[in-house]
């Protein structure tokens, strides 16, 4: 049994040797993102008069998912291969206030994403060491291959400061977040497990 954690990215693994080359297991993980007050500031010297543009955010992402693998270990080796069965969600919240000096205008909205449930296939290699004590380190890369998945873009509180929202801008702002936040069909993912063994 291991886990892994850092900042707000943490991380389990149970796994059973079910031999000296085979093993089975599970593993979960949630990985957390937040972003506040963060301040985007461009100037744009082409236009007369000469003008700033920026934006101001509050960003909250967040990923749990897990999977059941099976190890293939070389033989006399801490090398091993796995294939991983699993499961991730994704969703994200921003709150963004756009504006810029040239006209004097600002949008402000807040967005919401969500991905999944998605399920997935992977591959991977590593390496786990294990000393005479039980305490073993271990590292993993794995290239993940996500099945079709359903996605919801959703867009609220739209305020322009020089017109009413109207539902023409509310279908442009979520075709916007649409292709602002796209999922790969594939990902690559380092997973590394620290643990004791008994």
């Amino acid at each position: 049994m291991g886990g892994f954690g850092y900042d707000r990215f943490f991380s389990f693994q149970y796994t059973r040797m079910l031999d000296s080359q085979w093993a089975i297991g599970i593993a979960g993980y949630t990985n957390t993102y937040v972003n506040r007050f963060d301040n985007d500031v461009a100037y744009l010297p082409f236009l007369s008069p000469n003008a700033f543009y920026g934006n101001l955010s509050d960003h909250n992402s967040n990923y749990k998912g897990g999977s059941f693998f099976v190890q293939r270990y070389l033989t006399d080796t801490p090398f091993f291969a796995s294939l991983h069965l699993g499961r991730e969600r994704h969703q994200s919240e921003e709150s963004i206030l756009n504006w810029e000096t040239f006209t004097g205008t600002y949008r402000y909205e807040k967005d919401k994403v969500n991905w999944g449930p998605q399920n997935y296939a992977g591959f991977g290699l590593g390496l786990r060491y294990q000393g005479t004590s039980g305490f073993f380190l271990g590292w993993e890369g794995i290239w993940n291959w996500y099945l079709p998945y359903r996605a919801s873009y959703s867009v609220s509180d739209l305020y322009y400061s020089d017109h009413q929202a109207n539902m023409g801008d509310l279908i442009y702002r979520t075709y916007a977040l649409q292709n602002r936040y796209t999922h790969p069909g594939s990902m690559f993912a380092l997973n590394l497990v620290v643990g004791w063994a008994f």
